[in-house]
């Protein structure tokens, strides 16, 4: 059995699937796709456009969803489990993880990018990090066409200072409702006394909203050069502050300690 994964650096999927392979001790071969020209390369493997996908050479197929992976190396790979074994515990799980895949990445994504796609050079610093130097030289080529690229990305995602405002509501609520999950579970998990896949994704997601220190979307001294006065704006600071001042927060980093 050799795996692969086809992933890039910022997506909350591809790290699910990272985080999973990790965890699980498995030994992989990492393929660090340069971002928004992966969907043409990851197309010719899977038939999809979207990361992460994961090749097992004893699997009939590439496996494109990330929740399927995570599945997919549960069957593999059964220790360290991700999913419970009794089937209640198991459909909360895949209910909570199918919420936080459907509902809540999109606004923990758009929170920041409507920011973050003001600024072409923070875009562009955002996007290439993770990758090699040959593969930074190959986005060159991008440069002249970064403002045109970064205009449709936030046509297309309807990315603006005023609808950051409702996507922070949105990640407020979710914070909320993760909240109460955990008063209900106990306060440790979301679903039993272990860790799962559940634990899992909220810490992607959440983790991309908040930009921890130590996840993948950190925020660098390279991008915060990129804003004038070398700062983020205060409405996007403001909101973070908000959403570290949650005791959800705080759950989210000790699940990045703990067990990243």
């Amino acid at each position: 059995m050799r795996l692969t994964l086809y992933h890039i650096h910022a997506s909350p999927f591809a790290e699910k699937a990272r985080w999973a392979l990790d965890f699980k001790g498995l030994e992989y071969k990492s393929e660090l796709l340069i971002p928004g020209r992966h969907a043409d390369t990851v197309e010719k493997i899977s038939g999809t456009r979207t990361v992460p996908v994961l090749v097992d050479t004893d699997a009939p197929a590439p496996i494109a969803d990330s929740t399927d992976i995570l599945q997919h190396l549960e069957r593999i790979a059964p220790d360290h489990a991700l999913f419970p074994e009794g089937d209640d515990e198991r459909q909360q799980v895949l209910e909570i993880e199918d919420w936080l895949d459907e509902q809540v990445v999109r606004p923990c994504a758009r929170m920041n990018y409507s920011f973050l796609s003001e600024q072409p050079e923070a875009f562009f610093t955002y996007f290439s990090r993770g990758l090699s130097r040959t593969q930074k030289l190959g986005m060159a080529f991008i440069r002249p066409m970064l403002p045109r690229i970064v205009k449709q990305f936030r046509e297309q995602r309807e990315l603006s200072r005023e609808a950051a405002k409702g996507y922070h509501r949105e990640v407020d609520s979710a914070f909320e409702r993760i909240e109460r999950m955990l008063a209900n579970s106990g306060g440790r998990y979301l679903v039993g006394d272990s860790f799962t896949a559940a634990d899992l994704t909220a810490a992607c997601m959440l983790g991309l909203a908040l930009r921890l220190a130590g996840t993948p979307w950190e925020v660098t001294d390279a991008e915060r050069r990129a804003y004038p006065g070398r700062v983020e704006p205060d409405e996007l600071l403001d909101f973070r502050a908000e959403l570290a001042g949650r005791s959800t927060t705080e759950w989210v980093a000790g699940l990045w300690r703990n067990h990243r």
